[in-house]
């Protein structure tokens, strides 16, 4: 690694009009190779290409479980696979088993049936 004796920065990070480059080696022993004036900074490169779209993010649905069941089957049309948190009418988190059916419908199984709420996006 190369570094301005004036800075101590990394010579290409160094901002110094006059260098004198010192080039650390593994031994406790350093080597003066020169002095001079630093050189221009190079040109900007180019912008990379913008990235693929992804999905928007205000896409969501929520589903209302009015009967107490074990199985919610949720038709929710975002065309996506997405993630999901079922709530009981109580608002506490209660976790299933979780088969997408398609892109648009998902079947949450529970352990005991019961009404509430899931929230997709």
């Amino acid at each position: 690694m190369t570094v301005c004796s004036t800075c101590s920065n990394v010579l290409y990070n160094c901002s110094c009009t006059i260098q004198e480059i010192v080039v650390q080696v593994p031994t406790p022993t350093q080597i003066i190779v020169g002095t001079g004036q630093g050189g221009a900074r190079g040109v900007q490169g180019i912008q990379g290409v913008q990235g693929i779209s992804g999905v928007a993010n205000d896409v969501s649905y929520q589903h209302v479980q009015g009967a107490s069941s074990a199985i919610w089957t949720i038709t929710h049309n975002l065309n996506f696979y997405p993630n999901i948190t079922t709530m009981d009418s109580a608002g506490a988190v209660c976790e299933g088993e979780i088969e997408y059916l398609n892109r648009n419908t998902v079947r949450v199984t529970f352990s005991s049936p019961f009404s509430g709420e899931a929230y997709l996006s």
